[in-house]
């Protein structure tokens, strides 16, 4: 062990994990594009935590070349 001492800190907050997708805000009939670097499997695992949390529907749909989520009800 070195004689470096380490130093503890407070109120520090945490970062969250992963992205943070607007599933709260959406409207019946919004949607938004999935931003890019995000995989499409860990998409989908979103929308379904998603529905779970806030007892919605959402759906998520290959949109041209990308990704979109809806909210369906």
């Amino acid at each position: 062990m070195t004689d470096e001492t380490v130093k503890i800190e407070k109120n520090i907050p945490m970062p969250r994990r992963g992205r943070e997708l607007p599933f709260e805000e959406m409207e019946i009939g919004d949607s938004f594009q999935i931003p890019d670097g995000l995989k499409p499997e860990y998409a989908r695992t979103m929308v379904t935590q998603a529905q779970k949390r806030l007892s919605r529907k959402f759906s998520l749909r290959r949109f041209g070349d990308r990704y979109r989520c809806w909210r369906t009800a």
